[in-house]
């Protein structure tokens, strides 16, 4: 696969999970906070570089844009190497190591595990949102790749 295919599913998963968790957290108090873990994440940076700590509005600001690199840079693994036929299955590997680290690195990293962690649910509900976006980048970088390919066969 291409690297235009792969990054765009790799957005179009970060951009999935993002939303997930932007309008889940609104209607559930069990959802996860990676918001809130990485504003944690980031205000400590600030305190260990000793530079001012930024207001709550422009540490969500940061916290958003660095899920959207950080979470595009992972799924677009999807498609990577394998072709056309692996983008699914890699997706749905990607899913799952993002949901899972997603649950059990932040407590060893110093992180607020908490964000993650609060219950159960919160728990099956990190591990659900990666997953979603890990298909929804196997399933873009598979569609945008096969578009591709049908464009190039037609101009030859």
């Amino acid at each position: 696969m291409k690297l235009l295919s792969s990054l765009t599913g790799g957005l179009a998963g970060a951009i999935a999970v993002t939303l997930l968790h932007e309008i889940i957290k609104k209607y559930d108090p069990e959802a996860p906070r990676m918001d809130q873990m990485a504003m944690s994440a980031i205000s400590t940076g600030f305190k260990k570089a000793d530079q001012p700590v930024p207001d709550k509005k422009e540490l969500y600001k940061y916290s958003l844009v660095g899920d959207l690199i950080s979470n595009t840079m992972l799924f677009s693994l999807a498609g990577g190497k394998g072709g056309v036929k692996k983008a699914l299955s890699k997706g749905l590997i990607l899913g799952l190591t993002g949901g899972f680290s997603a649950v059990f690195a932040p407590k060893p990293l110093g992180l607020k595990a908490e964000a993650t962690n609060k219950t159960h649910k919160t728990q099956v509900m990190s591990v659900a949102y990666y997953l979603v976006g890990g298909l929804v980048a196997g399933a873009v970088a598979k569609m945008v790749e096969k578009k591709s390919t049908a464009e190039r066969i037609q101009l030859h």
